[in-house]
């Protein structure tokens, strides 16, 4: 949620009413948060998504209705370009891994790791 707080406080302020986040216990916010839909601002950042859900479905029956006449006209030429598709942030082909630590203990040890790794390496 780091990269997505204007957007979080937004949703806030229009889903709870909730102006005055930072005097809200932070376990009441995660409830909050969680109990966010995927057409909120955040949802739609954290699915990676730059559009609500209903304007992607609507956009996905276009694509099939234009796929369907296409093949149906005899598919010459190239297919139409997906209506879809530009509703969706580009993610990169590089896989995020995420790593969660029990203790500073057990950070600590893993960072030594990925940097003695990679001291080797270059």
């Amino acid at each position: 949620m780091r990269h997505c707080k204007t957007e979080f406080i937004c949703d806030l302020a229009e889903t709870y009413g909730i102006y005055d986040w930072e005097t809200v216990p932070v376990f009441l916010l995660a409830s909050l948060a969680a109990g966010l839909g995927a057409g909120t601002r955040t949802g739609m950042k954290m699915a990676g998504v730059i559009a609500k859900p209903e304007l992607i479905m609507l956009a996905n029956i276009f694509d099939a209705v234009n796929m369907l006449t296409y093949s149906l006209a005899g598919a010459e030429g190239e297919p139409p370009e997906s209506a879809a598709d530009r509703y969706f942030v580009e993610n990169t082909k590089e896989e995020k891994q995420v790593e969660a630590f029990a203790s500073g203990e057990d950070f600590e040890k893993r960072r030594q790791e990925l940097l003695e790794k990679y001291a080797n390496k270059h």
